[in-house]
């Protein structure tokens, strides 16, 4: 097992079956020492094909998904991700879901139901702004499969409302 930096980025290879797997661990040589520690221990207790990551917080996974992902983005567009990732976080909040893992693709349809209605003005949201704060969501999970706390995009099975076209 190795941990290494190239460029900003540390990493850690391992080998599993036989095979090099090289995984990104993080901008620190502590986070990496950390997921090299959390493989070694996975590979002995030989609990599972999939690293997964001690149960995530939802707060804490959007807090690191902002650190991490968002570093280039305009203002504009990192006030815009934290707006639609803080309609999902009041929504997990109301819910009462705590961990990332137990998002399901039937909470991704209550929540687009629950977007229907825009909290603050109390009018309706289109279809267009549901699938945009849905594309935002299926970006954060990425980041969440990319970061071994959960195993698959729960957007991508839930799909995208229909645009309704104007007259």
């Amino acid at each position: 097992m190795a941990v290494y930096k190239r460029g900003k980025i540390w990493y850690v290879d391992s080998y599993k079956d036989g095979k090099r797997v090289r995984r990104k661990a993080g901008f620190t040589k502590k986070q990496a020492e950390l997921l090299e520690l959390k493989i070694k221990t996975n590979q002995l207790n030989s609990v599972s094909n999939v690293y997964l990551e001690d149960k995530m917080i939802v707060e804490e996974a959007i807090n690191g998904f902002f650190e991490t992902k968002l570093i280039n983005y305009t203002p504009k567009g990192k006030r815009a991700y934290k707006t639609k990732l803080t309609f999902f976080l009041e929504f997990t909040d109301e819910i009462g879901l705590r961990y990332i893992e137990q998002v399901t693709t039937e909470l991704i349809d209550k929540y687009k139901n629950y977007r229907k209605i825009n909290k603050r003005t109390g009018q309706e949201n289109t279809n267009a702004t549901i699938n945009n704060d849905l594309a935002v969501l299926s970006k954060f999970f990425d980041y969440c499969i990319n970061r071994n706390y959960i195993t698959s995009n729960p957007i991508l099975k839930s799909g995208y409302l229909k645009r309704l076209h104007r007259n």
